[in-house]
């Protein structure tokens, strides 16, 4: 977390509780990533934004700290097969592959991106195939800032495929905002990035792209901000995002299967519609307004609402008694207003 502080917790499926059971803080600064290794299940790996690696071992509850430079770490991975190496990635493009042993010797220093790397994914397996070429090792995936999804060797410590995302067509072509990109690679021959506009894609590595890279179709356009997390495990993909959305997405079927949005403030209010009661409004510190549709089929049907409020606090909310959709708002500014919550078109 922010406070540089590692903590580990156990789920409970009976209390559906979480209890800590263990943290640690070695570096200087706020963590800013941390690897489960799959080699070793009592190894945890964390890194800090001041350049520190600290290898935690869990059943001795000790951690080793290894030190690379001053470059700022963005994100860890843990080699699916090899206990003692991880892959980071770190600031203005560079890829290290170290040895997690000893003193950390550095295996290889990949350089191909023009900006930070903010996420890092391990192949599935040894047997990759890119095209028509077979790949016999272990490949890791590598997301920048600059847009880009690189796949390197570990042998050789060597750029072997590259995929641009494609063009934000909502944000314009003249834009040059902050882009977040996240990876994942969940089975052979397919890689999941974050596109520009939060949307969810995948790469299907065995088909070249017209115009290079591979081609890819889009799971999903559940976030209107940036993707921050992709996480699978077995059929099933979350993602989370910076609009405070949790995301679940089979990827047999590629169909949503929930759309959970969260809150990024206090709720302040609620307000039940009375031509349909199963229809409630919310309104919480975060500028938005939430409408919860229960009658539906979906398991989270919901819909937010970004009212123009340069991000004031919805304090209270009011349902027409007569005309349906019709929701008046008030502000902790002291503004209020009126939107239809139940069309499309919505109008203030």
């Amino acid at each position: 977390a922010e406070d540089g502080v590692v903590r580990m917790w156990r789920w409970s499926k009976d209390t559906t509780s979480l209890d800590m059971v263990g943290q640690h803080s070695v570096g200087k600064g706020r963590v800013t990533g941390a690897s489960w290794s799959k080699a070793d299940p009592g190894i945890v790996v964390t890194s800090d934004e001041g350049g520190t690696v600290a290898v935690w071992d869990l059943v001795t509850n000790t951690t080793r700290s290894l030190v690379y430079g001053r470059n700022t770490i963005f994100c860890v991975a843990c080699h699916p097969d090899d206990p003692d190496l991880v892959a980071i990635g770190c600031k203005l493009g560079l890829v290290l592959l170290v040895s997690v042993t000893g003193t950390g010797r550095v295996i290889h220093r990949m350089r191909g991106h023009d900006e930070d790397v903010y996420s890092l994914a391990w192949s599935p397996s040894m047997e990759v195939m890119i095209g028509e070429e077979k790949y016999m090792e272990w490949l890791v995936a590598s997301s920048s800032r600059d847009r880009t999804v690189r796949v390197w060797s570990s042998r050789e410590g060597r750029t072997v495929h590259s995929m641009r995302l494609p063009q934000d067509n909502r944000r314009g072509r003249q834009d040059s905002g902050h882009c977040w990109v996240s990876v994942a690679w969940p089975r052979d021959g397919a890689i999941l990035s974050s596109g520009c506009s939060g949307e969810l894609l995948s790469w299907d590595l065995t088909r070249p792209g017209k115009r290079g890279g591979s081609e890819f179709t889009i799971l999903h356009k559940e976030h209107f901000k940036n993707l921050f997390s992709i996480s699978c495990t077995k059929d099933m993909v979350y993602t989370v995002g910076q609009d405070r959305t949790l995301v679940a997405t089979s990827l047999s079927s590629s169909r949503l299967v929930f759309s959970l949005p969260c809150f990024a403030g206090f709720v302040y209010c609620l307000a039940i519609n009375q031509i349909e009661p199963s229809t409630i409004a919310i309104g919480a510190g975060d500028g938005q307004i939430r409408v919860w549709r229960m009658g539906g089929r979906e398991m989270f049907s919901m819909t937010c609402i970004h009212a123009k409020m340069n991000q004031s606090k919805v304090m209270s909310l009011a349902w027409h008694p007569h005309r349906e959709g019709l929701l008046a708002f008030g502000t902790d500014e002291g503004k209020f207003g009126w939107v239809e919550a139940l069309s499309e078109r919505r109008i203030f």
